[in-house]
């Protein structure tokens, strides 16, 4: 067990609460509906003015979409994916920071239980951009919403949002192809 989530009265491994004054303020009362919201939607302007406005975002669409030619043009691949490791560390601590100051309250034993996989998935559906990453999160999130509401309203297996989730992945990934197949369309 990991010691140093245990609380001295409670024998489940999880921290104490986080205080009140240190959590994120609900936006819509009776909600969870916090700040974290408008923390992300910040964040995904900020990422799509970076990715799409500027040189560092250009250099890190063309190291990403082709190394070789990033490398023939000037570009140094190597510290461009570095940049990018870190700042996808940065902006996925910033996520969990979210998380916990926003919704748990607290760390305890798997605190996260899947998110970096949901959150391909989520990239899928949104075709790779910053702004259809961050419509599609929202999408998912009310997916998940939904399923737990008709789960206790209606005794609807919550799993069946898995599968909307999974559709919605097949979708994005079938999409390419039928573009393709209507570009050499008559």
């Amino acid at each position: 067990m990991n010691e140093w989530l245990r609380e001295r009265a409670r024998t489940f491994p999880q921290t104490d609460a986080v205080p009140e004054a240190a959590r994120l303020p609900t936006l819509v009362a009776g909600t969870r509906l916090h700040a974290g919201v408008l923390i992300a939607g910040a964040l995904a302007l900020v990422l799509a003015v970076v990715l799409r406005r500027t040189k560092t975002g250009f250099r890190l669409l063309a190291a990403g979409a082709g190394p070789r030619a990033a490398e023939f043009a000037g570009i140094d691949v190597p510290g461009v994916r570095s940049a990018a490791f870190l700042t996808a560390g940065s902006v996925a601590g910033l996520g969990g920071a979210v998380e916990l100051l926003g919704v748990a309250g607290r760390l305890f034993d798997a605190f996260s239980p899947g998110y970096g996989y949901l959150g391909l998935a989520v990239a899928v559906v949104g075709q790779l951009s910053a702004l259809g990453t961050a419509a599609a999160a929202a999408v998912f999130g009310l997916i998940d919403v939904l399923s737990s509401l008709l789960q206790r309203r209606s005794g609807i297996s919550a799993a069946s949002a898995l599968v909307i989730e999974g559709a919605l992945v097949l979708a994005a990934l079938a999409m390419p192809r039928f573009r393709r197949r209507e570009e050499r369309a008559p």
